[in-house]
């Protein structure tokens, strides 16, 4: 089980980055290395996918699938620009235009948890066992060192954060 999270951890946190970092190429036509740390990751995907993955454990019913991961993952948005900007007074997103919450998320956005959510019980999550059998020795030793890299980033952002895709700064 604790295999299960770490890899999911690691790759949710890669492929998060690389879905932001898309994102951007095709909506302002620029690589920006997304995020505070400066690794390809993004844990806030990661720790969404691990709180999923951890609920989906108890909930079966897709409609409470949808509602929870929209819910929780949108908390732990919200929550993570909170005290970035609250820490470091910068913002590193800001939604703009209606239907969003202090810039912090937005209503599609969290429809997009939701669906990702049930995407991930459905399509990802039944094929966990299958993935952990192919994770062999030097498998899991990479998602480790992996771990352990990200875990050195974040330290490192900590007091030097990625400033790159700042939405916001606050002056001091």
């Amino acid at each position: 089980m604790v295999v299960t999270g770490f890899f999911l951890f690691v790759a949710c946190s890669i492929l998060g980055w690389i879905w932001e970092v898309l994102l951007n190429i095709v909506m302002c036509g620029t690589f920006v290395n997304r995020g505070i740390l400066y690794g390809p990751w993004l844990p806030i995907y990661g720790v969404g996918a691990v709180m999923v993955w951890l609920i989906s454990m108890h909930v079966n019913d897709a409609w409470k699938i949808f509602v929870i991961s929209a819910a929780s993952c949108g908390i732990l948005e919200y929550g993570t620009s909170f005290f970035m900007e609250a820490i470091w007074r910068m913002r590193w997103w800001n939604y703009s235009g209606g239907l969003n919450i202090n810039g912090r998320t937005h209503l599609l956005v969290l429809i997009i948890f939701g669906c990702i959510g049930l995407l991930f019980y459905y399509v990802v999550l039944p094929h966990m066992a299958w993935i952990q059998a192919k994770l062999v020795l030097p498998s899991r030793m990479v998602v480790f060192v992996l771990l352990i890299i990200i875990l050195i980033d974040f330290v490192y952002a900590q007091i030097h954060p990625n400033v790159a895709s700042i939405s916001t700064h606050h002056p001091s």
